[in-house]
């Protein structure tokens, strides 16, 4: 691991607890990513999963410091999607976000396996 670098382990498409699980661990891998305050860092990814914050505010509302390590989230987020059961939410990834919005990846994710739970 090394700051600049964000590698996500495979998302767990199928179990509802292990993704619980993958989503802290990236939280905490993004927030040392960034070399950002981890207060700063982890809030800026607690956005993603802030339903207050709308989809769109999730890139309008993104600090100048933020721009690369939310492009690294977006880029690890879609290689963390590995197999058949992966492939759906690769495509709405690529549907619903802006490029290089690692935040609104989150989102879809988040809302696409919570729904499916």
């Amino acid at each position: 691991l090394r700051e600049d670098r964000l590698t996500l382990k495979d998302v767990p498409c199928e179990d509802p607890e292990e993704f619980r699980r993958w989503l802290f661990h990236a939280k905490v891998q993004f927030a040392y990513s960034t070399g950002v305050a981890m207060k700063e860092a982890t809030a800026f990814f607690d956005a993603a999963l802030d339903e207050k914050v709308t989809f769109e505010d999730l890139v309008a509302h993104r600090p100048a410091w933020a721009e690369r390590p939310d492009m690294r989230l977006f880029l690890a987020t879609l290689q963390s999607l590995k197999g058949q059961a992966a492939s759906k939410f690769h495509l709405a990834i690529e549907n619903q976000c802006a490029v290089g919005s690692g935040r609104q990846a989150i989102r879809v994710l988040l809302q696409s396996l919570t729904l499916k739970a």
